[in-house]
Formats: structure tokens, C-alpha cells, sequence
């Protein structure tokens, strides 16, 4: 459930899933399967010229869209993904499975990916491209900031203060005055 984030060709926000390659050298996606039914491990395969550089990222959005793109560009596959209870499988030609993400309840923005000891985390920031620590988000924070046309950020937050009133503080890093109706 994506409001931020990476935007397809067309505009679009999308779910999106992210592999990794923990090697040393480039391997190819050619053959492999992604899908959301276990019943069927082939629903969506990578496009033949696929590959995923040594220690890179690959990014396929789950948009239901189902475009193979070119090398370069992010492929969509022919089914979405759900925040709640669903299943996303990685498979080899045959079907067999080599990975599995479990979804329950994902909040709104947030991933569920892998930290440093491989354990699957729920994050608050998503960080496609990147890896999935503090370097990740805060790159993944400085690239948010820079897409905001508008130089208005939240620069101070209260909750639960002794008075009893909560507050929000915004910042203008513009020279221009920034009108904030709407």
C-alpha cells in the first residue's frame, strides 16, 4: 500500500518486489518465476535478458500491468500484491520454490524486507535500490526530500506533551512563500 515511493512509466505508485544478489558475480533471472499463488509458482517469469549485478538490486513492480520492459527498465508483472496475508514466491523454471515473503498486515508505506542478519523485518521506509539499514532510509529519506517541489518539511513533532497539546512544526527551505491550503 504504497504512498510514496517509485513510480512507474505511466505515473503510477506500485507495489513492487526487490531481489538481491549476494554474490560476487552477475546472475541470471532467465527462467525464474515470480507469483502471489503458491498453486502456481510460474504465474509471472523475468524477461530472458534479466540479471541482477554482483552485490545489485533488481526491481519488479507488482502492478498487474504485465509489461516485460528492457534492460534498464522496471517490468511489471501480471498480478498485485496484497498488505494482508499474502504470499510472494520466487521460482526456478520447473516451478520449484527457492525464496518465500509472508505478508500479514503490512501498514500503509511500510516493506517487509531483509536486515543485515537476513531476517525478515518489517520497515518503515522503503529503500528500492538500496539495502535495508540506516544507510538504505536515510538515502531513501534524502531522496524523498529532494523529490518535494515544494521545500515545506516537517521539522519538529510533538506527542503527548505535559500540556496536553500535540503539535506539528513545518519548515520552509524556500525563498518563496508556500501557500499550505489543500
Amino acid at each position: 500500500d504504497p504512498r510514496t515511493g517509485i513510480y512507474d512509466e505511466d505515473g503510477e505508485l506500485s507495489d513492487w518486489i526487490e531481489l538481491y544478489n549476494t554474490t560476487d558475480k552477475a546472475v541470471s533471472l532467465a527462467g525464474l518465476a515470480l507469483s502471489d499463488k503458491e498453486s502456481d509458482p510460474l504465474k509471472w517469469r523475468f524477461p530472458e535478458d534479466a540479471q541482477i549485478s554482483a552485490h545489485g538490486y533488481y526491481l519488479v513492480f507488482c502492478s498487474g500491468k504485465n509489461r516485460l520492459l528492457a534492460a534498464g527498465k522496471i517490468s511489471h508483472t501480471n498480478f498485485k500484491i496484497s498488505a494482508e496475508r499474502e504470499t510472494v514466491i520466487l521460482s526456478d523454471s520447473r516451478g520449484r520454490l527457492i525464496d518465500r515473503a509472508n505478508i500479514d498486515n503490512l501498514a500503509m508505506d511500510c516493506t517487509l524486507g531483509r536486515d543485515d542478519s537476513g531476517n525478515w523485518t518489517v520497515f518503515k521506509t522503503g529503500t528500492p535500490g538500496m539495502p535495508n539499514n540506516s544507510a538504505g532510509m536515510a538515502q531513501a529519506e534524502k531522496n524523498m526530500r529532494a523529490a518535494n517541489a515544494t521545500g515545506v518539511y516537517i521539522s519538529e513533532v510533538m506527542s503527548s506533551s505535559s500540556t496536553g497539546s500535540d503539535w506539528v512544526e513545518l519548515y520552509n527551505s524556500s525563498t518563496q512563500t508556500v501557500y499550505l491550503q489543500g
